[in-house]
């Protein structure tokens, strides 16, 4: 009985070990891009390098990002949102890299959002990943305004009211989570500071309504927790890199890296993954104690 008793505590924590580790499975994933809903084109987003704010890496527009609009391939599970005959849509989370309609083979896949994009260096410049406060609030954003505020992202992606403007701002915001890397976790929800900027082209703020709503849904967020502190979509990398994570690879060199969804539609909070196991391996830990009374009392 005591042989079968440490057996069973070992594997409790062999358990919360793993779990503490454990990523995303990955394999080769085949969609195909069917199209795409561009923003408005009013916006421009600028990235910087962290190290040095008056170097200019990278300017983008809100008209070159957008919704992307898939149809999954394979594999077919998870299935990806809205999951409606197989279509699923996603934003940008690679600035400095292109993607055309048509067939696309991302490798290695599915992957944790926090540890994307793959590779990150845009402009000669090593950003790194987006680390776990980004990844969370990208979540609370994609919960906030494509499953709650739109009535689930299935409707939300065909809805007549999310329209240019919401899909503009969304990519905006996106980016600037994908880059942000400010040690001051305000500057992450702030467009106006830190090393991922925007502004309206015509540099009136006052006009441009896709800026002023991608501002007023970053202000909805918060970094709580390291951002876990507030309701977050199941979100996932779509990222391709020929396989090689954390290498520094030519820009352009691969597939440009999406952040996509899966789950329930409206989707629901996502437990911490080491503390749902911990409380796995206590319950388990608690058998075992249990067991071993038993048998001393026996």
């Amino acid at each position: 009985m005591r042989h079968n008793s440490k057996l069973l505590l070992s594997g409790a924590f062999a358990l919360v070990v793993m779990g503490g580790a454990a990523s995303v499975a990955n394999a080769a994933f085949t969609a195909t891009l069917n199209n795409w809903n561009l923003g408005t084109g009013n916006t421009k987003v600028q990235l910087y390098n962290p190290s040095n704010l008056l170097s200019l890496t990278h300017t983008d527009y809100s008209n070159q990002g957008g919704q992307f609009n898939w149809t999954q391939v394979s594999p077919l599970t998870p299935n990806l949102l809205p999951s409606a005959n197989n279509s699923f849509i996603s934003f940008c989370i690679q600035m400095n890299q292109v993607i055309g309609t048509g067939s696309q083979t991302y490798n290695p896949g599915l992957w944790a959002l926090n540890e994307a994009p793959q590779p990150y260096v845009v402009g000669g410049v090593t950003y790194g990943e987006m680390g776990t406060l980004n990844s969370n609030l990208m979540a609370q954003l994609w919960y906030n305004n494509m499953t709650s505020t739109y009535g689930g992202v299935a409707t939300a992606a065909n809805s007549a009211t999310y329209d240019s403007l919401h899909r503009g701002a969304f990519q905006i915001a996106v980016w600037k989570l994908a880059y942000e890397r400010s040690a001051n976790p305000a500057d992450h929800l702030n467009l106006a500071v830190g090393n991922v900027r925007a502004s309206a082209i015509n540099n009136n703020l006052g006009t441009d309504a896709e800026l002023i709503l991608a501002q007023t849904w970053l202000n909805n967020l918060t970094t709580a927790s390291n951002g876990a502190g507030a309701t977050r979509a199941n979100l996932y990398a779509l990222s391709d890199n020929n396989g090689n994570v954390n290498g520094n690879q030519p820009q352009n060199s691969y597939i440009q890296d999406q952040v996509v969804a899966t789950g329930g539609s409206p989707l629901e909070a996502v437990p911490e993954p080491a503390s749902a196991l911990a409380w796995t391996a206590m319950g388990l830990v608690g058998f075992v104690i249990q067991r071993r009374n038993r048998a001393r009392r026996a």
